[in-house]
Order: structure tokens, then C-alpha cells, then sequence
């Protein structure tokens, strides 16, 4: 059993990668012409790695019962196991997450130091995906930044990169249009709001600009009787500046 190979090396069957672990173990027995054979005479399926050599280069492959079923049976149960504590992994990635993210705060800052606070990476770094982490983090962040936010794992939670981390590298685009600054500030305002506390009383309506007639989203969160935040959802056009306006309103 000890020459089967290896959860990692079972992970993608593919003919390059059958053939490439056949080069690593058969290298003394199996000549050049003979890996193009098997590349040109391919099996789907883990089978290859327990034929004897008569067969991997028989035309057309012959595959009785016998040490090939075994094997690919034995393979199967490894990749399902693989996949079960994949699952586990990433459930747990995600709730750890989480929990991390609901950390009550030792004291709250004035809001003058607000930003400063927000700014402050968590207790330990978030786990992304590789592909996620090289495609949209690595080669736009500084390391020294990065790793103190999000560090590359093959166990990071999907459910929680496509909940709530995917808005970070991918921000929604918005426009002038009321709808489009719906979406823009529920990233990012209303769902940090309601990871923290996702008990709070949600609110948004329209009213009417003094000036220019226009109607603009209003919106706010009430936790218990304390408005976390409220104000007009402006456009870029608007003269008004909504920092101010929002800070005034931050209580």
C-alpha cells in the first residue's frame, strides 16, 4: 500500500498528471515511446497506476478485474474522504471568521478617530483562496500590508469570500441613479453594519432635494434606540459634501 499515491497526487485526473507521476515511478522500465503511448491510448481514470507493463502498453488497453478496480476503488474513497474534510475545513474557516469579525471592540474610539480604528486589521489574518489571494491581493498590495488582512489557504471558506470578501477586491460601480447607489453603499456601510450586529433595524426611503427637486436614498440602522449611521445616499454631481454631512449624523 505504501506505493499508492498520495491524497495531493490524486487530487486532478488528468492525462498529464497520470503520466508525470508514471515518469516519476517507471522511469527505469518505461521508455519515451512508451509514455507517448499511454498518452495516445488514454484511460480516464486512476487505473493506469497499478497495471503491470504488459498492459499499460497493450493496444487497446485490457483492464480485468483484478489490482487496476481495486486501486481505482481505494482512489475514489480517498478523494471522497478528501472532499468531506475539505467541507469541514472550510465550514470551519468560515464560522472562525466570523466570530472574529463579531469581536466586541474594547472601547469605541471618538469618531474624529474613527477611520484610524476601522483601519486596524483583525486578531489574525483571513484566509483566502489561493487563486482569489494571487489574482486580486498579491500583486496589488504591498506584503508587509497584506498579510496582515488576508493570507493564501487551501482551506478558505467560498461562502465567505462570496458573502463578504468579495465586495473588497471587486466594489460595486455606481452611478448618479438611486438603484446603483443602493447596492454601492449596502457593501459597503449596511453589511459591516449587520455582521457586527445583525439585529439592528435597517431603514431606507427616499426624500426630495431642497434644490434641485431630485429624490435621493435615505438611510439608517438603528441598533436598540442609537442610529449607527443615516444620511442622504448623494450622487458625484452633488455640491453637498457627504462626508461631513455623515459624520455629523455618526453617532
Amino acid at each position: 500500500m505504501s506505493d499508492l499515491p498520495s491524497v495531493e497526487e490524486v487530487n486532478e485526473w488528468v492525462p498529464d498528471v497520470v503520466n508525470t507521476f508514471l515518469r516519476s515511478k517507471l522511469k527505469k522500465f518505461l521508455r519515451v515511446q512508451d509514455f507517448k503511448k499511454i498518452e495516445d491510448n488514454w484511460v480516464s481514470g486512476p487505473v493506469l497506476l497499478r497495471l503491470t507493463l504488459e498492459k499499460l502498453l497493450a493496444f487497446p488497453y485490457e483492464l480485468p478485474g483484478g489490482p487496476a478496480d481495486a486501486v481505482a476503488e481505494l482512489v475514489s474513497k480517498i478523494k471522497g474522504e478528501r472532499q468531506e474534510h475539505l467541507r469541514e475545513n472550510e465550514d470551519s474557516s468560515y464560522f472562525s471568521a466570523l466570530n472574529m469579525f463579531k469581536t466586541e471592540p474594547e472601547l469605541i474610539p471618538p469618531r474624529t478617530n474613527l477611520l484610524e480604528y476601522i483601519q486596524q486589521p483583525f486578531i489574525k489574518p483571513i484566509e483566502v483562496h489561493p487563486t482569489n489571494y494571487k489574482d486580486y491581493f498579491q500583486s496589488k498590495l504591498d506584503p508587509g500590508i497584506l498579510d496582515k488582512f488576508f493570507v493564501s489557504s487551501p482551506n478558505a471558506s467560498g461562502r465567505l469570500w462570496t458573502e463578504y470578501i468579495t465586495q473588497i477586491p471587486c466594489p460595486p460601480r455606481f452611478s448618479s441613479t438611486k438603484v446603483s447607489f443602493y447596492s454601492f453603499w449596502d457593501a459597503l456601510i449596511f453589511k459591516p453594519f449587520t455582521i457586527a450586529y445583525p439585529f439592528g433595524n435597517f431603514n431606507r426611503n427616499s426624500n426630495c432635494h431642497a434644490f434641485t427637486k431630485k429624490f435621493r436614498p435615505d438611510f439608517s440602522y438603528l441598533v436598540e434606540n442609537a442610529c449607527l449611521v443615516r444620511g442622504e445616499e448623494k450622487g458625484p454631481n452633488n455640491d453637498d459634501d457627504p462626508a461631513i454631512e455623515l459624520i455629523s449624523k455618526l453617532t
